[in-house]
């Protein structure tokens, strides 16, 4: 008995000090917001679909809903789901457009900047992803299907006032299949480069993790911003990966100007001169945020 008391505290040591190792020390902790248990709240939510270019996209199922997949069991869980597709854009080149379900963030203070968001911490399950390939696509544009998870976290100064998202810092997920490279998890840190945001900097930071993702299984998606250190800390499971932003350079100088916290579907279609679809579905299982206070004067 004092042997298995033993194993169990060395068990115990070796997950805290796993945990220890996994997120930045500067790091805040992380709360709940939403467990999904019941309908959702206006007052932490805000649903938008949306779609880039809608002469060519067009979106052609949806679904947002908290969900009790089985009678016996109370859990509950956020599921979105979306189908976008084209006849034929008349082209072989380059992206077509995109297609977004999203699921936005809308707690009053972190909208009105009294809190920064520090980090997110939700798990997601795919329930089904396809995609088709344009067979005839001249700059290997692949067809993407993914659950998209992408926090704004600062400004880098660039923005020139609060219609003016130029430098807002992103920092998210995806959990994606794509027609080109299969089943893949990414992490990314993106910048807007207008006012508008309609363009996005390619900042060259990402990471596909070397685990892959299955219909079914949960996958943890974990993101820590260590600001003192000029980078993120992204963590799925036991694998870690660091995105760091310093370099580029970039400082984190004010508070982001869009508000872009989102959980979503995104479809990203190529030009294609024949039909192409693609399609997914996911569950959240919950919802984690980290905030503090006084980061920015």
């Amino acid at each position: 008995m004092m042997r298995s008391g033993l194993a169990v505290k060395c068990v115990l040591l070796a997950l805290t000090t796993i945990l220890s190792l996994l997120l930045p020390a500067s790091a805040e902790p992380i709360e709940g917001y939403d467990e999904f248990a019941g309908p959702l709240s206006p007052a932490l939510w805000v649903g938008l679909e949306t779609n880039t270019n809608f002469a060519v996209i067009s979106n052609t199922e949806t679904r947002r809903a908290v969900v009790q997949p089985d009678p016996l069991v109370a859990k509950r869980f956020l599921q979105l789901g979306l189908t976008s597709a084209h006849l034929g854009s008349g082209s072989d080149t380059g992206v077509a457009g995109e297609g977004r379900q999203r699921l936005r963030v809308g707690r009053d203070d972190i909208i009105a900047g009294d809190v920064v968001v520090t980090g997110f911490h939700t798990k997601v399950v795919m329930l089904s992803a396809a995609v088709t390939p344009c067979p005839t696509t001249t700059d290997a544009s692949p067809t993407r299907a993914m659950a998209h998870v992408v926090f704004v976290f600062f400004n880098d100064g660039s923005s020139t006032g609060p219609t003016d998202a130029t430098g807002d810092v992103f920092a998210g997920f995806n959990v994606e299949r794509s027609s080109t490279f299969g089943k893949i998890i990414t992490a990314f840190i993106a910048q807007c480069a207008n006012p508008s945001c309609s363009i996005l900097a390619n900042l060259g930071k990402a990471q596909t993790f070397t685990r892959r993702w299955a219909i079914g299984v949960p996958v943890p998606l974990v993101v820590a911003w260590d600001r003192f250190n000029d980078r993120f800390f992204y963590t799925s499971g036991t694998e870690q990966h660091v995105l760091t932003y310093g370099d580029i350079p970039l400082t984190a100088a004010a508070p982001p100007v869009r508000d872009v916290r989102d959980l979503s579907i995104r479809n990203v279609l190529p030009n294609c001169s024949t039909p192409v679809r693609a399609a997914a579905g996911a569950r959240y299982d919950f919802m984690r945020i980290g905030t503090e206070t006084g980061v920015f004067p």
